[in-house]
């Protein structure tokens, strides 16, 4: 941490400029971890984090009174406060969260130290940290203003997501971003062991349901993630163990550091070089990529294009304003039951707290010029294959959304909308209106969106 950005490190970090350049060329934002921490110090399954000690090492060095680690954040915000595609992500499965006693905690200093060093060289990118699964950034008070920097308030959850969603939204004001949640091709909660119709093939075994996925997306958003959703993808499902203690012979994560990059270029890179190998190549650049290997061939799964269609219809809206109806004043009844805190969900089957759920999540959203409501209904009618009892019609109080309604039920695995009332049309009720949708949506799944537009709510009018 001394050198860095210094001698044979050079070519690293110019690489590093490159990469994160040729990222902005095509949109993308990237997500930086300075140090990951995932793991901490042999405190998950015999995962221990070599980086760690290296971490805490610096903690205790310094030069002309600046601790290493405190330096090395202002060489990382002097190097990157011009790039305009940058969110610094802290932690990564943070589980030392809070510990070593102290206030603030011993373990959380190397981490403030780089935070505040980002921010003191005038690095204005906004910047989380991922706590340990269930949280919210906010939830430990060493990483937010004015001992901190994070200003995102980044979720971490397996479970229904609306649950820890909606405690990030009343917790600050601050934005809050859903950072990690079940995977695509991963077998965490809410997937059918040994499935026959996964979609993909060879990956029966661990195939995350694409209903689960949808639910993820929905609930995130129309429980306060106004932020974002990062959407995962685990290319090579169940092929990859991380931790010794529980890993099946073979799988090991040290079975993949063989590659003869390795002794070059780090474990780090040479085990996500096998990844990509073992997933079938990967290339970022689609001018220099080998026919089938640019990254663009990984954005056709399901679960992606499902997540194109959630997308699409949020960019239609005022995603920016969306507010949680978290005390019924807009969706009245057939909300069906929320999940609880303190259930458990069961990793390996379906039958789980995850994928039977079947609490709709809704959102408002007014501004000057149109206002209305978003809701998911997760299970309007009971199905078998997930578990889930089926809630029904959606009671809506029109008259809290504006004048001229329109409703619409849009089809999550389709993008397509249909009307169901309009002033064109069929009127909407100028009260309570229940909303039930006629069938399966075009996946046969019985998840919907119902969409209420309608002119502005008077500003006068109470609004959640």
């Amino acid at each position: 941490m001394t050198t860095a950005g210094q001698g044979n490190s050079a070519n690293y970090w110019a690489r590093m400029d490159a990469m994160i350049n040729l990222a902005a060329q095509y949109g993308i934002v990237i997500f930086l971890n300075p140090v990951t921490t995932g793991g901490c110090g042999n405190e998950v399954g015999g995962n221990n984090n070599p980086l760690w000690p290296m971490l805490t090492e610096n903690r205790s060095i310094g030069n002309a009174g600046v601790i290493n680690t405190y330096a090395f954040g202002e060489f990382l915000g002097n190097r990157y406060k011009s790039f305009r595609n940058i969110v610094w992500l802290h932690g990564d499965d943070y589980i030392c969260n809070g510990k070593g006693g102290g206030s603030p905690a011993a373990d959380d200093l190397p981490v403030m130290d780089i935070m505040n060093g980002i921010a003191a060289a005038g690095d204005t990118h906004p910047q989380t940290i991922e706590l340990w699964v269930p949280s919210s950034s906010f939830d430990n008070v060493d990483f937010i203003p004015p001992n901190g920097k994070s200003n995102v308030n980044g979720v971490y959850t397996y479970n229904p997501p609306y649950v820890e969603t909606l405690h990030a939204w009343n917790q600050a004001t601050a934005p809050a971003l859903l950072l990690e949640a079940n995977y695509e091709w991963d077998n965490l909660s809410g997937y059918e062991p040994n499935d026959a119709s996964c979609p993909y093939a060879g990956y029966a075994s661990a195939c995350e349901y694409e209903y689960t996925l949808r639910k993820e997306y929905w609930d995130a958003a129309l429980a306060g993630s106004t932020a974002g959703f990062i959407n995962g993808n685990s290319l090579i499902a169940g092929g990859f163990c991380l931790y010794h203690s529980t890993c099946t012979l073979g799988t090991r994560w040290t079975n993949y550091m063989s590659s003869p990059g390795f002794a070059n270029f780090g474990y780090w890179k040479s085990l996500l070089s096998n990844l990509l190998k073992i997933a079938g190549g990967f290339c970022l650049h689609p001018s220099t990529c080998t026919p089938g290997t640019r990254w663009t061939n990984y954005m056709n799964s399901p679960g992606f294009v499902n997540f194109g269609y959630w997308k699409s219809l949020l960019l239609s809206l005022p995603w920016w304003v969306l507010t949680p109806d978290q005390n019924n004043n807009y969706v009245t009844s057939g909300r069906g039951t929320a999940y609880s805190s303190s259930a458990s969900c069961t990793t390996g089957s379906h039958a789980n707290c995850f994928t039977p759920d079947n609490y709709v999540t809704a959102s408002s959203y007014s501004t000057s010029s149109a206002s209305g409501l978003v809701a998911y209904i997760p299970c309007y009618a009971t199905t078998a294959k997930y578990g889930c009892l089926g809630t029904g019609g959606l009671s809506v109080a029109m008259n809290q959304l504006g004048a001229n309604p329109t409703a619409r039920w849009y089809d999550p695995t389709a993008g397509t909308l249909t009307t169901i009332c309009s002033p064109s049309g069929t009127p909407c009720s100028g009260s309570s209106q229940t909303f039930t949708p006629t069938g399966v949506n075009g996946a046969g799944d019985p998840d919907w969106v119902l969409v209420v537009s309608a002119q502005a709510v008077s500003p006068d009018r109470p609004h959640e």
